[in-house]
């Protein structure tokens, strides 16, 4: 899902060759205007603190153009976090995530060892505040959201960074549209946190490198942020 080749073979195997259509990417604007749509005419159902929970009277053209968006997601990550990962950034304000160059130059990293068919397992030796953490945990967030049988982990040196590194991943995957986004079964967030999702068989573990049994012992897992 992050080099081309693979997107191109997941699009056919897993979308073309199932649902019998080919989807069709939209720009970030189309995006935005899709959800107006969507508030203006009525068709969310809103919950008490006026957050839309679920869709109503769908026609046919509205419910494809959804199942289009989830395809993507699921078969494309960039086309995933551009259109449907938002992020805090400096100034505290959420916004749609957008590549920096450095994000830019790891997602093509993470693409090329795809490519390969090698495992991609990167250490990075960085400066700070170069947004390497949150393109990790938004592509961490979409493999959870969007695969099965995912079990991750993300862990830092101590409690508190844990947690601050599972807030971006939390609070990307409450911001996904409600009709995009499955219902966790399991949701703790504390620096021993986790999100699960019972009927895709997935989930991330918050841990740390302070705590009394090893990082992931027991588990076996198959994504790991640390």
């Amino acid at each position: 899902m992050y080099h081309p080749t693979k997107v191109a073979q997941r699009i056919r195997t897993e979308v073309e060759d199932v649902f019998h259509f080919t989807p069709q990417p939209h720009s970030i604007d189309e995006v935005a205007a899709y959800d107006q749509y969507l508030r203006d005419e009525g068709k969310y159902i809103y919950d008490d603190s006026g957050q839309p929970v679920a869709c109503q009277r769908l026609d046919p053209w509205e419910t494809q153009w959804q199942l289009n968006e989830r395809c993507l997601v699921m078969c494309d990550a960039s086309y995933g976090i551009t259109r449907y990962g938002n992020v805090i950034d400096e100034e505290g304000v959420i916004k749609r995530f957008a590549f920096r160059v450095a994000q830019s130059i790891l997602f093509g990293i993470i693409g090329d060892l795809e490519g390969l068919d090698v495992a991609i397992e990167i250490m990075i030796l960085k400066a700070r505040q170069l947004g390497m953490t949150t393109v990790v945990e938004l592509l961490i967030m979409l493999r959870i959201v969007f695969s099965y049988g995912v079990n991750a982990v993300i862990a830092s040196a101590d409690q508190g960074k844990s947690l601050m590194m599972a807030k971006k991943l939390l609070m990307a995957y409450d911001m996904l549209p409600c009709w995009l986004r499955p219902q966790y079964t399991a949701r703790v967030e504390s620096d021993r946190g986790k999100l699960e999702f019972g009927s895709l068989n997935s989930g991330v573990s918050i841990q740390h490198g302070n705590q009394m049994s090893g990082i992931a012992r027991g588990a076996t897992p198959t994504v790991y942020h640390l």
